[in-house]
């Protein structure tokens, strides 16, 4: 039903072949790239919002039970949390038609990925912010199903807020 889960696979392969390039100035010294990460993807999210239908929210609640496991695991698999949110986020922001925006969020992601998977992993171990994780994604598909768009690209541009304050202390720690 998504015509961008290419996005996932692609993307991870993209990934595990540049990642020895990536240094502290792909992420956190570029303001220009985190402000474009916490911009699109509420954008996205936001259009996806008014267009959503309801097999599709059915597809999303499946992804989210899948991921729900993962971040639950008591051995966190970086990898599989990792790729099943990316799925989840471009279950999502695909649904938005928006496709060039889809793609720059996707070098986004490509950008940040190892950090992703350090510092995904490093929050899951937090019992807290495994339940703080599901309860995010289980919002997303709330604000999805009650068609509010507002929420969901708040509550988005709120997460990420966050994200990137912990992504950017990871950088700070792998590229010293």
């Amino acid at each position: 039903m998504f015509s961008s889960f290419s996005y996932v696979s692609a993307s991870y392969l993209k990934c595990a072949s540049a990642i020895i390039e990536i240094d502290k100035s792909d992420f956190c010294t570029d303001k220009c790239n985190s402000t474009l990460y916490s911009l699109l993807e509420p954008l996205a999210a936001g259009e996806a919002c008014k267009k959503i239908t309801e097999e599709q929210i059915h597809e999303l609640e499946e992804i989210h039970k899948e991921y729900v496991p993962i971040v639950e695991a008591d051995e966190i698999d970086a990898k599989k949390l990792y790729l099943q949110n990316r799925k989840f986020h471009f279950a999502i922001y695909s649904i938005s038609e928006m496709d060039r925006v889809c793609a720059m969020i996707e070098s986004l992601w490509d950008t940040l990925s190892f950090f992703k998977l350090i510092y995904g992993r490093d929050v899951i171990k937090n019992t807290n912010g495994a339940k703080n994780m599901i309860a995010e994604h289980q919002g997303y598909i709330d604000a999805l199903k009650d068609r509010d768009a507002e929420r969901l690209k708040k509550s988005l541009y709120d997460t990420l807020g966050v994200r990137i304050e912990g992504i950017s202390k990871e950088t700070d720690y792998y590229t010293l």
